[in-house]
């Protein structure tokens, strides 16, 4: 024992005066301390004071701090016992106490460390006094960061794409998110088996352009946003998610692929970890009701809260700009009225619902299969072989063009989203649909710039398409392209006739010559709201799908449920849902039998369209 050290540490490893010394022409280590092959070693003062083992060999690249001059530490680089490399960035102030947590990390990379505490205590004391040359910019997230180089953009597992006057390291780039976007496959086998089975199926390939939307919200100035895909379960929801997450990863939970109910604890973290990157979030049901309208208005906001630091200053909050993709079996507004909240406006256009087509959302086009469920599990599987190689291409072509023209790839961006935008908005849009419409529209530039790069081997348009198809089902569920005000009393009648479309309206029967409406024999429970119109074959007006006639009264007290029942009605009528006579917003039934004319709301059956998964 000498100063409390057991000598037992002196024979870690090979024996210091055996081991050739490892020179770093740039790292200068404070007296007592060398590098050898062995690892790291110290001796004493005192002339026979033995040379003791630290820990295994490891590299110091350089001092790292902030673009701000915060977070000095050192960035280390070692193999471990399978030589394996790896590195880690260590912030000074990690080393103060124990050090527990800076140690760990470095365990659990398979560097080897000295068990005594003195020991450790002595390798701390290196790292906190050596001196080099070397200088790195550290940054806490991934994203484009810019220096005085340009835009660089550093991804989960630390790589780097773009031009930079000085190196950028990722601090805290552990080894399970570099495992988490590892590549499986090559992209040629990607593009054949995953991407080109979107083609012609609208929300698979709204989704997989959507996954490429990250990166250039920088570029374009935009918000963060999401979609959220909903409707029946087995309709395929989780798997254009995969296909989506499969550009930047694994597509299972827990590495590029999420859950609601995972992601409730801890969502700035999971948000700063997907900056300027896709979000993929399955299964919204999952999620507490209360949490559900938190979490979307959070990820969607682009910030996370205001904390206090130890001295009571304002702490830095956490800011991340990504595109959010969810999925669930229920849309949010559904979500939040199971924890009895109405949604609002911001957190809808935050994350616009879209229902799944009557087709679900890969089965328009079935590429050589013969049903869309084979479709689906050919997909399933080939994104679980094949991915994590379309982000790092599109980020490499990406982060090239805005090094040579930042200004001129913003330019084209911007022009296409645009363009887009022109194409495709209602000129009587309200301000909240346009902002959507920008989504949409960023969304296509994302997959047409996409396919320019070759990444996605889609026909030009492709991407724009599949955004105005998506954009179409989302306005149609909204109830229309006017104020949010209308969408949500458009949305109440339309879940009343979800809820009671059958049970509460009786059907009306042709019966005899000449034609008279008689109601059906179905028991009525509940008492009877009105009558639905069940045009027989080839007797329907022409023109004339399903109605539901709403008694007037009954309309007024239970369908409206408080609301006033003028502006439901014009909101119904604005987005063509409702029948009625010239100059009155009402209109008189064909002559029922044993009722008479009565004065109805006649309500177009296309209303329902949007929820029919969820009848």
């Amino acid at each position: 024992m000498v100063d409390g050290i057991d000598m037992r540490d002196a024979e870690d490893g090979p024996r210091a005066d055996a081991a050739p010394e490892i020179h770093a022409a740039a790292v200068t280590w404070p007296r007592g301390f060398t590098m050898k092959a062995s690892g790291l070693h110290w001796q004493g003062p005192a002339e026979d004071a033995p040379v003791l083992w630290l820990t295994s060999p490891f590299a110091v690249e350089g001092e790292t701090r902030t673009g701000a001059g915060m977070e000095w530490g050192f960035l280390l680089s070692w193999q471990d016992s399978d030589k394996r490399p790896h590195t880690f960035a260590v912030p000074r102030r990690l080393l103060l106490g124990e050090a527990r947590e800076f140690e760990g990390e470095l365990l659990s990379r398979g560097m080897r460390i000295a068990s005594s505490p003195p020991l450790r205590q002595r390798f701390r004391d290196a790292l906190m006094n050596l001196r080099t040359t070397q200088r790195i910019t550290s940054v806490s997230r991934m994203g484009w960061h810019h220096s005085a180089g340009g835009a660089v953009y550093i991804a989960g597992d630390g790589a780097s794409f773009g031009p930079s006057a000085e190196r950028i390291v990722l601090q805290g780039a552990s080894p399970d998110a570099a495992a988490a976007v590892a590549p499986s496959g090559t992209l040629a086998e990607w593009q054949e088996h995953v991407a080109a089975m979107a083609v012609g199926n609208d929300l698979a390939a709204l989704f997989l352009a959507a996954a490429f939307a990250g990166p250039i919200l920088d570029i374009a100035g935009e918000p963060s946003g999401g979609l959220h895909a909903f409707g029946a379960s087995q309709k395929g929801k989780t798997t254009i998610l995969r296909l989506a997450a499969s550009v930047w990863g694994k597509p299972e939970a827990g590495a590029a692929l999420r859950t609601w109910r995972s992601t409730s604890n801890g969502i700035e973290g999971v948000a700063a970890a997907c900056n300027d990157a896709l979000l993929s979030l399955d299964e919204l049901g999952q999620c507490d009701a209360r949490e559900a309208g938190e979490i979307a208005y959070l990820f969607a906001n682009g910030a996370g809260k205001s904390r206090a630091a130890r001295d009571g200053s304002a702490r830095a909050a956490r800011s991340w700009r990504l595109m959010l993709l969810s999925t669930g079996e229920m849309d949010l507004a559904a979500k939040l009225a199971e924890g009895g909240k109405r949604a609002m406006a911001g957190q809808l256009v935050r994350l616009l619902n879209i229902p799944l087509p009557e087709a679900g959302p890969m089965g328009q086009a079935l590429h050589g299969r013969e049903t869309s469920g084979a479709l689906l599990i050919a997909a399933n599987e080939a994104a679980r072989r094949f991915h994590g190689t379309a982000a790092p291409a599109f980020l490499e072509r990406l982060a090239a063009m805005r090094a040579e023209d930042a200004a001129g790839l913003a330019a084209i961006i911007n022009a296409a989203r645009d363009a887009w935008v022109a194409s495709n908005l209602p000129a009587d849009a309200e301000g909240q649909v346009s902002a959507a419409a920008r989504r949409f529209g960023i969304i296509a530039a994302a997959g047409e710039l996409a396919a320019s790069f070759g990444i996605l081997p889609w026909p030009a348009g492709e991407a724009s398409r599949a955004a105005a198809a998506g954009f179409r089902l989302w306005v149609r569920h909204r109830g229309g392209a006017g104020a949010h005000e209308d969408a949500e009393a458009v949305d109440h009648v339309r879940r009343f006739l979800v809820a009671h479309g059958t049970a509460r309206f009786a059907p009306l029967l042709r019966e005899g010559e000449p034609v008279r409406l008689i109601e059906g024999g179905d028991r009525i429970l509940g008492g009877r709201v009105g009558w639905r119109w069940v045009p027989a074959d080839g007797q329907a007006q022409t023109g004339r799908q399903q109605e539901y006639l709403a008694e007037t009264s009954v309309f007024r007290a239970e369908i409206c449920a408080g609301r006033d029942h003028r502006t439901v009605l014009a909101a119904l009528r604005r987005a063509g849902f409702l029948r009625h006579d010239d100059g009155r917003l009402d209109t008189k039934a064909a002559a029922i039998t044993g009722v008479g004319r009565p004065r109805v709301y006649a309500i177009q059956g296309a209303i329902i369209g949007g929820l029919e998964g969820e009848a």
